[in-house]
């Protein structure tokens, strides 16, 4: 099965940056798999979610989607297919929350088009998944910073991605919510969804992913089966401070 994001030789430096983000990186995602990059911060994990988006471009190497160059994709196109939920986000208008999940609709409207039923319907159900069914009329200026974060993923569920990424998803979330996101994006994964996560916690990678990326300095330090991978050896050499892997019920857990 071919891979449904391809990284190749991937070269990256921010302006002024004392040393490249990423250098000489291999990648392959494949499709239907729950993916995590783990790494301290720094390890360029944000920076690949970016270069997938086509928010960034490698100075060398080039990144594919579904076997073909992200510039041949258009951005709505791009819109369609990939969503992103971000660590944060600033809220600059008082858009309620069924308003701003609209906006996810975006790349399905025609230019100056105004959202239809059809797409209202979808906004709720993706505020429905998200259990934030109470915040639809809120304003998301007045909300919490938990409450931000599950409004993010809303939105990017309205886009009905084929990909799905996620950059430190659970950095603002209590243990109810993180453990709700963590149900929901099992459930889309089920349906067919592939997502892929950046992480520092290891904890989340453990509860949801079957494949398992270790960024170190802008390479990938290892990559393959996530119970294969998770190691206190590996763990120990990502982030350089003494690591011991226990498991819990059905889960790994690391402990530092």
């Amino acid at each position: 099965m071919s891979a449904l994001v391809s990284f190749k030789q991937i070269g990256f430096a921010y302006p002024d940056a004392s040393k490249p983000a990423l250098h000489g990186l291999d990648l392959e995602i494949a499709p239907g798999s729950v993916t995590a990059l783990l790494g301290p911060n720094g390890a360029g994990k944000t920076t690949l979610l970016n270069l997938v988006l086509g928010w960034l471009k490698p100075a060398d190497g080039e990144v594919l989607f579904q076997g073909r160059p992200l510039g041949a994709y258009s951005r709505r196109d791009l819109g369609q297919k990939i969503a992103l939920v971000p660590q944060s986000e600033h809220f600059t208008f008082e858009f309620t929350v069924l308003d701003y999940v609209l906006l996810g609709r975006a790349p399905y409207l025609q230019p100056l088009a105004m959202p239809g039923a059809a797409d209202l319907e979808v906004a709720r159900e993706a505020i429905a998944e998200a259990g934030i069914q109470e915040l639809t009329h809120r304003p998301v200026t007045a909300l919490s910073g938990g409450e931000r974060q599950l409004v993010l993923l809303a939105r990017a569920l309205a886009q009905q991605p084929e990909l799905l990424l996620l950059d430190e998803p659970s950095s603002h979330l209590d243990l109810a919510n993180k453990a709700r996101l963590i149900k929901i994006l099992k459930s889309l994964n089920n349906r067919g969804v592939s997502i892929l996560l950046s992480t520092h916690e290891p904890e989340v990678a453990s509860s949801l992913a079957s494949h398992l990326v270790l960024v170190r300095e802008g390479q990938v330090f290892a990559e393959g089966n996530f119970e294969a991978l998770f190691t206190a050896p590996n763990l120990e050499k990502l982030y350089g401070l003494p690591v011991e892997v226990i498991t819990v019920g059905q889960r790994k857990i690391a402990i530092y």
